[in-house]
């Protein structure tokens, strides 16, 4: 019975994990100030699902390459697609809040005016409805997805009925619900498969609570099961600091041994770990781009 639970919650992370980076340093990083400064334009820290900058910098360059279409179904402020912007790589977002839409252009037109070069287009629209509102064309080219996933049991998605059928919703009720998060991020893996490319890869950053970082769990339950559903593989695990620096190890054994064995549904990592990485790939998936 032991070996069945193993199998169904952690053994398909075990069992495709290619990549686990190694004798990656373990130090202070840049501050989350340092990181948003002069690239990020007042108002950028205040979205409840960042991502450090750093880290997904770190991810743009561990996941893609130059050219590379990069797609964040929940762009918030913009980092995901901010970075890859920098760092040579066409982006496409998705939000479903008109005030997060209108920062996370501000922070691409920011990144033009610094240099950035390529294209970046972000959409109002709702991830669960994947993949509408985004070009036929573009469906089959994303090399990368990259997003910050919403944290806590629900998530936002429009009201059933309003956008399917485009009648007014009644006066004073509001256009968005909430859905679970199981379902809603379900839903959204599963539009994303279908806007990779053969062996494009996902990869979903989920940022742990302050009072819960020196639990040593994993991420939500619900995140591997969705990728699953939608036809996905997981191809790696990675950890990182709430600065963004990517951690595999514990920190107090200097990178001498190798990362602590998993056993049962508890991950063993690092108490400061406070945000956890999981990789999905699209079948075709053959390497990891290094």
């Amino acid at each position: 019975m032991t070996d069945l639970i193993l199998n169904l919650t952690v053994g398909v992370v075990v069992g495709h994990v290619t990549s686990w980076p190694s004798n990656l340093p373990i130090g202070e990083g840049r501050g989350l100030l340092a990181q948003r400064h002069g690239r990020y334009v007042a108002g950028s820290a205040g979205h409840r699902d960042r991502t450090p900058p750093d880290l997904a910098a770190t991810l743009v360059q561990r996941y893609s390459r130059p050219g590379n279409l990069v797609m964040d179904p929940f762009a918030g402020t913009g980092t995901m697609l901010v970075e890859a912007f920098h760092a040579g790589r066409n982006g496409l977002g998705l939000d479903i809040e008109p005030g997060w839409v209108s920062l996370a252009r501000t922070n691409l037109a920011l990144a033009t005016r610094q240099g950035a070069t390529g294209r970046a287009r972000i959409i109002h629209a709702d991830a669960t409805r994947l993949p509408a509102r985004v070009p036929t064309r573009l469906r089959g080219t994303v090399d990368l997805v990259l997003t910050s996933a919403p944290v806590g049991k629900t998530m936002p998605a429009y009201r059933h009925g309003h956008h399917q059928t485009g009648k007014r919703p009644p006066a004073g009720s509001p256009r968005i619900g909430r859905v679970t998060a199981g379902t809603g991020l379900g839903r959204v893996l599963a539009g994303c498969a279908v806007l990779l490319r053969p062996g494009g890869l996902a990869a979903a950053v989920f940022s742990r609570e302050p009072a819960h970082r020196s639990l040593i769990t994993g991420e939500p339950d619900h995140v591997v099961p969705a990728g699953l559903r939608a036809g996905l593989e997981v191809v790696d695990y990675l950890f990182a600091d709430e600065r963004g620096q990517l951690l595999t190890r514990y920190p107090g054994d200097q990178l001498t041994m190798p990362p602590m064995t998993i056993t049962g549904r508890v991950l063993m990592l690092p108490g400061v770990a406070a945000h956890d990485v999981v990789l999905f790939g699209k079948p075709g998936h053959t390497e990891a781009p290094s």
